[in-house]
């Protein structure tokens, strides 16, 4: 999640200050951030449509929450669609929504990190009550 704000930041700045076109432009920050998987291929296709096969085959590779898939997908709905100014709103938008799962991530990584260390020390203190 981390390298895709990066890559959304990047998009952004890529957007406002290059004239390419949207494929090339994905591609470069997907690369720079490390996510070579959302790489698209210039095709006749949408960008739109070159977009979701990049994300199934993300899908496909790695186990994503439908909050995340559905972000994902999201990212490519408006992209090429409108004018400049539109662009870089949408990807305001889902940089915040981004920021907002990330922070839900860490928070259950936390509660998650806290309850094995609980049962680390219960199924331990009941192992050296049976020994005993």
């Amino acid at each position: 999640m981390r390298r895709l704000q990066g890559f959304l930041s990047s998009l952004s700045t890529d957007l406002r200050y290059r004239g390419e076109d949207i494929f090339t432009l994905v591609t470069e920050c997907a690369k720079r951030a490390g996510l070579t998987a959302l790489s698209v291929q210039p095709s006749e296709d949408s960008f739109e449509n070159a977009w979701n096969k990049a994300i199934n085959g993300v899908c496909a590779a790695f186990p994503l929450q439908r909050e995340d898939e559905s972000l994902l997908r999201e990212i490519g709905s408006q992209l090429g669609k409108t004018d400049l100014e539109g662009q870089l709103r949408h990807l305001s938008l889902i940089e915040t929504r981004l920021a907002e799962r990330l922070r839900d991530a860490e928070e259950s990584l936390l509660q998650k990190a806290k309850l094995c260390k609980t049962m680390g020390f219960f199924v331990g203190a009941a192992t050296a009550i049976v020994l005993m």
